[in-house]
């Protein structure tokens, strides 16, 4: 495929390796050197931009402009978004990594983490305390926490593997071996920017609030990968943590919000499985004290559905429910929000024995006329593509290039 693109210095036209995958076209923008080899960087075109053209090798040609990155911080930024690629080094056959202040080294007497995976499962253990996992693990089942059953799981996962010809194990997935390592992914996210709050950790580890905890970590890593540094709200009624886009110093206040669903994640009670119910979330957020421009994160907990975005039962759902609620804002009727943010991770509803559930594609509900205006359109532009950004977890530890 030939194409467009712009360097970081110049603008030129070359030759682009091009896939398709799952309908989606897909060109070869750049290579990582990573720990385990060479990691392929792809970038999503739009398709119809794609033009038959029989030169110079190419089927296609693409009119849109491809965005090269030209250093290891746009690449890592392209893919993982405003997050340091990871610190580490190898010596004396044991791989050190850095998570903020913090230093984490694999076993001396094993081999030295090769696969980000391996980190994050250590990394978690230790975050969360190995004796706390095992003293969950000897209770019985329906009394264990949920992260030690997603544990569990994916600890069922590595021991079935089975050796490839490098000699390494490797698995695909089930939607518990998902979860636990993207809320480990997150956690060292948080713990990178120095920003795992002990009292995250502390309900984190209650059945009863894990749910709603897990949703505020996500929201605040997904920040952080936004480019934005995190604090507690000092408001009255305070909002989960003001946020402050690092690049122009605009500031938004920011709330998390998670609907239950009955006999979901260890929930006693809560909504059906087949709507959405956001208005209840909405307008107890709503009720929230802020003075900054306002994005609020609201998590569907809903098993995920095969139909196109715009099609899903609870998109037109949520669709159909706003306007009715809150009314059509106007330049004298306002919307306390500036965004509500609508997510879907199914992980949690696939079965252990089989592949897990993909992710569905976040919602951004945008207000034209927000109570307290933000001045530059990027801030929420970022934090747009940092949701589509969950779910990218590196593969190994990136080499210097």
């Amino acid at each position: 495929m030939y194409a467009f693109f712009n360097d970081g210095s110049k603008n030129s036209l070359g030759l682009f390796e091009l896939v398709v995958r799952n309908g989606i076209p897909h060109a070869l923008v750049s290579v990582l050197p990573t720990t385990a080899g060479e990691e392929k960087i792809w970038k999503v075109l739009d398709a119809n931009q794609l033009e038959p053209a029989q030169i110079g090798g190419a089927n296609y040609f693409c009119r849109q402009m491809l965005y090269l990155p030209s250093d290891m911080k746009s690449l890592w930024q392209e893919l993982y978004g405003h997050v340091r690629p990871f610190v580490h080094t190898e010596g004396n056959g044991v791989r050190f990594v850095a998570a903020g202040n913090t230093v984490f080294y694999s076993d001396p007497k094993g081999k030295p983490w090769k696969y980000v995976a391996d980190f994050l499962k250590f990394f978690a253990e230790q975050t969360l305390g190995r004796g706390w996992i095992l003293d969950e693990i000897k209770k019985p089942e329906s009394e264990q926490h949920q992260i030690v059953k997603f544990h569990w799981a994916l600890h069922g996962q590595l021991h079935k593997a089975v050796k490839d010809e490098q000699d390494e194990y490797g698995i695909l997935p089930c939607g518990s071996s998902n979860y636990f390592f993207n809320l480990a992914y997150d956690l060292f996210v948080l713990q990178d920017n120095g920003v795992l709050f002990d009292s995250w950790l502390h309900r984190l580890k209650n059945k009863k609030e894990f749910q709603g905890v897990r949703h505020e970590i996500f929201t605040a890593a997904t920040c952080i990968r936004a480019g934005f540094k995190i604090a507690p709200d000092q408001a009255e009624k305070p909002t989960e943590f003001i946020a402050t886009h690092i690049s122009t110093g605009l500031q938004i206040a920011v709330e998390a919000k998670s609907r239950q669903r009955k006999g979901v994640l260890g929930a006693e009670i809560g909504g059906n499985l087949t709507k959405a119910e956001i208005i209840p979330l909405l307008n107890r957020a709503l009720k929230k004290t802020v003075s900054q421009p306002y994005v609020i994160f609201i998590d569907l907990n809903l098993p995920y559905s095969p139909e196109p975005a715009f099609k899903k039962k609870w998109f037109q759902e949520i669709h159909g429910a706003i306007l009715p609620e809150l009314g059509d804002s106007s330049p004298t009727e306002r919307d306390k929000f500036n965004m509500v943010v609508f997510t879907n991770h199914p992980w949690h509803y696939g079965e252990n024995n089989q592949p897990s559930p993909p992710l569905e594609p976040g919602m951004c509900l945008v207000s034209k006329y927000p109570e307290i205006e933000l001045t530059n359109g990027v801030v929420l532009n970022d934090l747009m593509k940092s949701v589509e950004q969950f779910g990218n977890i590196p593969k190994a530890f990136p080499l210097a290039p």
